[in-house]
C-alpha cells in the first residue's frame, strides 16, 4: 500500500518555476533575479504548480510512511533553499587573523598568503563570486548554498583556527575558546 505525503511550498512572484516531467523523474527549474538553478526529484514524487496562489504542491508516493515523511521533508527544504538562492542568494564571510595573512582576487583565482613558504591559489567557478573588500576579509556569494559553504570550508581548511595563538581563518561571528599555553 502506497502512502501519500503532501507539502505546500510558497514562493514569491520574482521566482519563475517550470516543471519538466520525464520517464524516470521530475525536474524543477527555478529562475530568479540572481540566476537559474534546477533540482531533480526521484521516482515517487510529483509536483504541481499553483500560479494563482504562488505555491508548489509536492506529493510523495512511497510504500513506507516513515521514509515518505523523511524524504518529503528533505526535498521540500531543498526546494525552499533553491527558491531563496535564486531570489536572495547566499553569502559566507571569512576573516583572516594572523601576522602576514592576506587575500586578494585575481581573475577567477583567490590568492592567499597564510604564512606558508608558498602562496596558495584557489580557483573558483563562474556560479560563485568571491570578493575581498580588504586584505583580511573574504566574502563568498552564490545562488547554491552547497557550493558556497563547500568553497568556504575549502578556503578555511588551509588554516583552521587554533586555540593557543588565536590565528587562522574564521567564519564571521565565530569565536574560539582560547587555551592557556604550557607552564614551566
Amino acid at each position: 500500500m502506497d502512502t501519500k505525503e503532501l507539502k505546500r511550498i510558497e514562493y514569491t512572484s520574482q521566482v519563475t518555476i517550470s516543471i519538466v516531467e520525464t520517464e524516470m523523474n521530475t525536474l524543477i527549474v527555478l529562475e530568479g533575479p540572481l540566476g537559474k538553478t534546477e533540482l531533480v526529484l526521484p521516482d515517487g514524487f510529483s509536483v504541481q504548480k499553483d500560479s494563482r496562489n504562488l505555491e508548489l504542491l509536492l506529493e510523495c508516493y512511497l510504500p513506507s510512511s516513515k521514509v515518505a515523511k523523511r524524504l518529503i521533508g528533505t526535498f521540500s527544504s531543498l526546494i525552499k533553499q533553491k527558491i531563496e538562492g535564486v531570489s536572495q542568494g547566499f553569502k559566507k564571510h571569512l576573516k583572516l587573523v594572523g601576522v602576514g595573512y592576506r587575500a586578494k582576487v585575481n581573475a577567477k583565482n583567490l590568492h592567499l598568503r597564510l604564512g606558508y613558504s608558498h602562496d596558495i591559489n584557489i580557483p573558483f567557478d563562474l556560479d560563485i563570486d568571491i570578493i575581498c573588500p580588504n586584505q583580511t576579509t573574504v566574502i563568498i556569494k552564490g545562488i547554491d548554498l552547497v557550493k558556497v559553504t563547500q568553497k568556504a570550508a575549502e578556503i578555511r581548511s588551509w588554516r583552521l583556527p587554533e586555540p593557543y595563538k588565536g590565528k587562522g581563518i574564521f567564519y564571521k561571528g565565530e569565536t574560539i575558546r582560547r587555551k592557556e599555553g604550557k607552564k614551566n
